[in-house]
């Protein structure tokens, strides 16, 4: 098995941060990872090169593959609750900015920049199907995708289950969402929050129908969390009860019947152990969690030290704290 990533300059650090990890939990373990960035990155190409077992492809937009809806996508498609309560709150904001300097990662200021940032996000994570077929393709090997963000702690030798063509990390129950999600401009009934894509697992003899079927999905759903709702979807035609966590169960398979007649098998693993996002500053993660994962508000830039400090304790367990 090998391990796959994707990421833009602005994630070096982050990929330093995982190749780190992965010297501890799996060394000698190949890595690919795919430079989304525009031009190829010399920071991305400076955190690769500290680590022999890890190669840097280049994946700039010209071999990307982008949904027709995220152009057509407004502002109002990503807020769509946007008000004149948060337009006055915007507009103190950029007034604060612009008297004393003082902005959060997270802050809206230009209405128009927000959404190019947006769009852009949404277009990058669009380009999982393609990336984990390439590096099937290429590598001929089982491969694990995991975010960049993602910090790999367990060791991974095989499928974590047999017998299947893939398996996903499914959400905890209480975040466990299907039906309209109200924050964006979709108006269909989706299991909008029931998987994450920062973590799936691929044996090596996956049909390509399934990575074109996924892609399809994203052309049809368009939704705020793009490929992960989609697939989401994808797997949710296999039966409707699957997200149902009473029903859970890692040596449970599905299948997914195809347009040709063939199916594929997949195995539901619970985030919990294989995809950990929930976490806090001084919360101990438990010696059976395999991935832990800094979504989200763990980017902002005021949070790295915590971030470091956090992977410095888990880090400590088999020894060093990271670089």
């Amino acid at each position: 098995m090998i391990f796959v990533m994707m990421a833009d300059y602005a994630f070096a650090p982050w990929v330093s941060l995982a190749l780190e990890a992965l010297t501890r939990s799996n060394p000698s373990k190949r890595v690919l990872i795919y430079d989304l960035s525009d031009l190829p990155s010399p920071r991305l190409a400076d955190a690769v090169r500290q680590h022999a077992v890890a190669e840097l492809i280049p994946w700039p937009p010209s071999c990307w593959s982008t949904p027709g809806w995220t152009h057509a996508a407004g502002f109002e498609f990503f807020w769509p609750h946007w008000a004149l309560k948060d337009e006055l709150k915007r507009i103190g904001r950029v007034v604060r900015w612009k008297l004393f300097g003082q902005r959060k990662d997270s802050w809206i200021l230009d209405k128009t920049e927000s959404l190019q940032r947006q769009r852009r996000f949404v277009t990058i994570v669009c380009q999982k199907p393609a990336v984990i077929w390439d590096a099937l393709q290429r590598s001929g090997q089982d491969i694990a995708f995991v975010d960049a963000d993602a910090i790999i702690l367990g060791r991974f030798d095989e499928m974590p289950v047999p017998n299947v063509n893939c398996a996903f990390t499914v959400l905890n129950e209480a975040d466990l969402r299907v039906g309209v999600d109200t924050r964006c401009a979709y108006p269909e009934i989706t299991p909008y929050s029931a998987i994450n894509t920062g973590v799936m697992f691929f044996r090596r003899d996956l049909a390509r129908e399934f990575i074109e079927e996924w892609q399809r999905e994203i052309e049809r759903v368009p939704h705020m969390y793009a490929e992960q709702t989609a697939l989401a979807c994808l797997l949710w035609r296999a039966d409707h009860s699957i997200y149902r966590h009473a029903s859970l169960s890692a040596a449970t398979q599905w299948f997914l019947n195809l347009p040709s007649g063939h199916s594929i098998a997949f195995a539901l693993l619970p985030c919990a152990i294989y995809n950990l996002y929930r976490l806090s500053a001084n919360q101990v993660v438990a010696e059976d969690v395999k991935i832990i994962h800094f979504v989200g508000s763990w980017k902002q830039t005021n949070k790295w030290g915590t971030v470091k400090k956090i992977c410095a304790r888990l880090f400590a367990r088999t020894g060093g704290a990271p670089q």
